[in-house]
């Protein structure tokens, strides 16, 4: 399939990672005698970013910018050693992937998360996978939905606009996706719940990754 494009979103969309994530910082927040969260109170802190996830983990006492640094660079270490826990890619991924390899269809990360951590787990779970490019937080590029990434990938390979399709779980991919002027395809399986995404348009909302292929397939066959 020619000049096809699908650019990933990662935590919610690829894998489900929440329990590391969970972990990793209540471990820290534990550490420093702070007040703990449940698992799915941390549903609510995700889609921006690790550094913007301990911010919201953190009381409002704790929240000046030197404060969250050092908070920071504590979750990195917390996490670089309990990433893993619980983290699997979500049922029928490995198909859906497998279909776009066949159908040689170009594919990306675009994530929030700090890129050596998303490299990691990407090479853990989705190693057997060729993408074009992963592009995390590196400290430096502007994170989603900032859109001059996807502007630049669609430069770079040369794709149409109606050709590429922004696959995420959260607010902060369907405001990258459109702001970008791509397709979004918004799943329901991730870290937010249906009716938060459908309110926000996407162009599609699916339940299943298959239901992505077929979408894909649909459109640019």
């Amino acid at each position: 399939m020619e000049n096809v494009m699908i650019i990933f979103d990662l935590d919610g969309t690829l894998v489900d990672s929440i329990e590391g994530l969970a972990y990793s910082m209540n471990l820290v927040l534990k550490a420093n005698q702070l007040k703990t969260h449940s698992t799915e109170t941390y549903f609510e802190f995700l889609g921006e970013g690790i550094e913007r996830l301990v911010f919201k983990a953190l009381p409002e006492t704790h929240r000046d910018a030197a404060l969250v640094t050092s908070y920071y660079k504590q979750m990195l270490a917390s996490y670089n050693e309990h990433f893993d826990k619980d983290l699997v890619p979500y049922h029928g991924i490995y198909d859906m992937l497998d279909a776009f390899v066949d159908m040689d269809v170009k594919m990306v990360i675009h994530t929030n998360k700090n890129e050596r951590m998303a490299k990691i787990i990407v090479e853990h779970h989705l190693g057997q996978y060729d993408f074009l490019r992963l592009i995390g937080d590196d400290g430096i590029r502007k994170r989603k939905p900032d859109y001059q990434e996807v502007m630049a990938l669609l430069d770079d390979f040369e794709i149409q606009k109606n050709r590429c399709f922004f696959v995420g779980d959260t607010e902060i991919d369907v405001q990258t996706a459109q702001a970008a002027g791509v397709p979004m395809i918004a799943v329901s399986w991730g870290f937010r719940k249906p009716e938060v995404l459908k309110a926000l348009n996407p162009t599609y909302l699916v339940n299943k990754p298959e239901e992505i292929v077929d979408i894909v397939r649909k459109v640019t066959s």
